[in-house]
């Protein structure tokens, strides 16, 4: 449904230790007179100095190109120098191809300038911390972590650098979901702020508020983030209050309180803001709550607004983000071809700016997009690629994300083996991360794999895990896609009242939270059960009711397609059937076939057999669910076969006091591994099963007429079930159309 939407990347913004430098009048003149100076200066001593401080003005100004192109006659003049005058020049190129978004060719300079000669002084730190800062930006936590850590070993730092570099560090440690060490980092920023500063305080609230959503606890991160925001209102930080508010309406939306959210995000994009990803995440996020509200026409636009901007500010990675946030809309519409297109262009662009988390958020997307659109091999073939590009930044959350993907793709092809593991290592790693709402999608996932199982106790056990992860103040729309997945489960297992009571309540969140797009997708959820009430009750006559009820419950995916697995196989016949059908009209062999077959499948279905099929007067009979065998299979099996031998004397008993002549049957019995599935063209297919041990079976009940014996049994039978029956051997025999003697046994009552 919804659920996917609501953990995007990159609306956890880092909030600036100042407002970002304006070019104004002083530095217009200050520049006048460095250009000027240059015209003057003759010798690479006198030009090098003028040279770096042009480009750092250029920066300041914004001109990222100017910067670059100045740099490269710094450079010329460094190395006429020597020394370590270079390590400078190499130091703001960084700086400019960050501003730039050459991410890749930037962490390149700045490892030069880190590592590089004199390694462990005051540039050297400082290369770090700006290393730590493109490696957050390329979602490279981990390794920002370490970075940043190394910037602000030692002395030296200014004030205003080490409190910046500390404060991304809690940046980074929070995507990490480390709570504890964000707390720690927290307190050395405490320890270096200037009390008299009331800047310092509203960032150092402005991260505790986000250490406490972390936790969970959405009234004291309200708390906090309103005094930020008032704080930085009061001292006009039009950035970092855009910060605060952007942070406001993420709780909004997580609530979700979808106008509170649209109106937040529409009032802070209107005040004059210099961060360009600042807007455009109060764009997409004004968005996705006009989304979430069932508002597409107005969400597309947003969307759109979002993309012109990223385009006006020269930012390849944030017009990647608004392109994959529209995808989302596309592939909600079911216009997959457009989805894809959109993912395909943000690829490029991240491969172009090297940004490899934005890279593998784009691959998954894309994944989604071609598995909606039924093109498996394309959707695993993104996955793989995502995956390797995750291991390769070590992003555990977005790995965790990938694992559910795979999840829902193994349960769409009927993989509920592989469903399950995805699903449990999805739930290790948010459990590592101390996720609790996505604890709870993982849950979700796992118990919908146990009700596909037909395991609806412990689907109901693990719901109600799912349940308790949402938290105190669950998500109203979160809460309600969960229990609107739990009414299924409860539908397949024939509790209907049960299934329409949790989607009246589902539909009863939805729209408190204003989501009619998702209150108008639970109505017609529950109309689609009653209709699928109805009609089990009619297809139940027609075959097995459990058939019936995975064929019209999920579809093929609760038929769990081409499943291996060990059954047992019962084949039934009647002796003489020609003969009898030929004394007999056609409508007294139907009403004869009609009280025989009554009887043998309420035996079968007595010991949790299921009827394959019926071919003319024979039964074929699984005991064995796909996916879920029981070791007792055979001996369910053996004792179906008596109940009908018993049931087949106590009819002909009947049949005698009529006059009319006993019918005698004979029944094979073997298990073994065979292959379970859907059979036949397009037009029509049969839910079957194929291998060895339904040959035998087969072989085994027309092998009764000639030994005269009613219930033969194979030997992989008899030593499945001689310590509970009692089995005699009949000795070895050629089976039909099979290499091999085959042991015969036979079961005494």
């Amino acid at each position: 449904m919804l659920s996917h939407l609501f953990h995007p990347y990159g609306l956890l913004m880092r909030v600036p230790v100042a407002e970002r430098p304006r070019f104004g009048p002083r530095e217009q003149l200050r520049y006048v007179d460095v250009v000027l100076a240059l015209r003057e200066a003759t010798t690479s001593a006198h030009r090098l100095p003028l040279l770096l401080e042009k480009t750092s003005l250029e920066l300041v100004a914004g001109r990222a190109e100017e910067a670059l192109a100045c740099l490269d006659q710094a450079d010329v003049a460094a190395r006429e120098l020597g020394g370590e005058r270079g390590l400078e020049v190499r130091y703001l190129r960084g700086k400019a191809l960050y501003r730039s978004s050459s991410f890749d060719a930037a962490v390149a300079e700045f490892r030069a300038v880190a590592t590089g000669a004199g390694s462990g002084g005051m540039l050297s730190r400082r290369a770090f911390l700006q290393l730590g800062r493109v490696q957050l930006h390329q979602g490279r936590f981990a390794q920002a972590i370490a970075d940043l850590r190394a910037g602000l070993e030692g002395e030296g730092h200014t004030r205003h650098n080490a409190v910046g570099g500390w404060f991304d560090l809690v940046f980074a440690l929070l995507h990490e979901s480390l709570l504890e060490e964000a707390d720690a980092a927290l307190r050395s920023v405490a320890a270096l702020a200037d009390l008299n500063d009331p800047a310092d305080g509203a960032r150092l609230t402005y991260y505790r508020g986000w250490v406490s959503w972390q936790r969970r606890h959405a009234s004291e991160a309200a708390a906090l983030l309103e005094q930020a925001s008032r704080d930085f209102a009061q001292m006009e930080e039009h950035d970092a209050f855009a910060c605060a508010e952007l942070a406001l309406a993420r709780l909004e939306i997580d609530a979700p309180e979808l106008k509170a959210c649209a109106d937040r995000c529409e009032r802070a994009r209107a005040l004059p803001l210099t961060r360009p990803d600042v807007a455009i995440a109060l764009s997409l996020l004004r968005g996705l709550a006009l989304l979430l509200a069932g508002r597409l026409s107005e969400c597309e636009g947003e969307y759109r607004r979002a993309e012109r901007q990223a385009e006006r500010a020269g930012r390849a990675d944030l017009r990647c983000r608004a392109l994959e946030w529209s995808a989302h809309l596309h592939a909600l519409r079911d216009e997959s071809e457009r989805a894809i297109a959109a993912l395909t262009q943000a690829l490029e662009l991240h491969r172009k700016v090297g940004n490899p988390l934005g890279e593998a958020i784009a691959l998954g997307t894309l994944a989604r997009a071609h598995r909606l659109a039924g093109r498996v091999p394309e959707a695993a073939a993104a996955i793989r690629e995502a995956r390797a590009l995750v291991e390769r930044i070590g992003n555990r959350q977005e790995l965790a994300r990938l694992e559910l993907e795979e999840t829902q793709a193994a349960i769409d092809r009927g993989d509920l083996a592989a469903a399950d593991a995805h699903g449990r290592e999805a739930l290790r790693l948010y459990e590592l991360l101390g996720k609790g709402t996505l604890r709870s999608l993982a849950l979700r996932h796992l118990a919908e794999v146990a009700a596909l199982r037909d395991d609806f106790e412990e689907a109901e056990r693990i719901y109600a895990r799912s349940i308790e992860r949402l938290g105190e103040r669950p998500s109203r729309i979160l809460l309600a896609e969960t229990l609107a997945s739990r009414a299924q489960s409860r539908a397949d297992a024939e509790r209907l009242e049960d299934a329409l009571r949790d989607l009246a309540d589902a539909r009863a969140l939805a729209e408190a939270a204003g989501s009619a797009l998702l209150a108008e997708e639970l109505r017609g959820q529950a109309e689609e059960l009653r209709e699928r009430h109805a009609a089990q009750a009619v297809l139940s006559r027609y075959m097995e009711p459990r058939i019936a009820a995975r064929l019209l419950a999920r579809g093929p995916r609760r038929l769990a397609g081409n499943v291996q697995q060990d059954v047992t196989l019962l084949f039934s016949d009647i002796r003489g059937y020609t003969t009898l059908t030929e004394r007999l009209g056609p409508h007294e062999t139907v009403a004869f076939l009609n009280e025989h077959f009554t009887a043998m499948t309420e035996e079968i279905a007595l010991q949790g057999g299921t009827i394959d099929k019926f071919i003319g007067d024979a039964v074929m009979a699984v005991f064995g669910d796909p996916g879920r065998p029981r070791p007792d299979d055979p001996e369910r099996a053996v004792r179906a076969a008596l109940g009908m031998s018993r049931r087949r004397r106590e009819l002909n008993e009947q049949r005698a006091a009529l006059g009319m002549e006993p019918i005698r049957i004979g029944i094979g019995i073997d298990t073994g591994p065979v292959v379970m599935g859907n059979i036949g063209s397009p037009r029509r297919q049969a839910f079957t099963v194929i291998g060895d041990a339904v040959n035998v079976a087969a072989r085994l009940e027309a092998l009764t007429k000639e030994l005269k014996t009613e219930i033969l049994l194979s030997g992989a039978v008899s030593g499945r079930i001689g310590h509970v029956l009692r089995t005699r051997p009949l000795g070895s025999f050629d089976l039909k159309g099979r290499v091999g003697k085959v042991d015969v046994f036979t079961v005494e009552a």
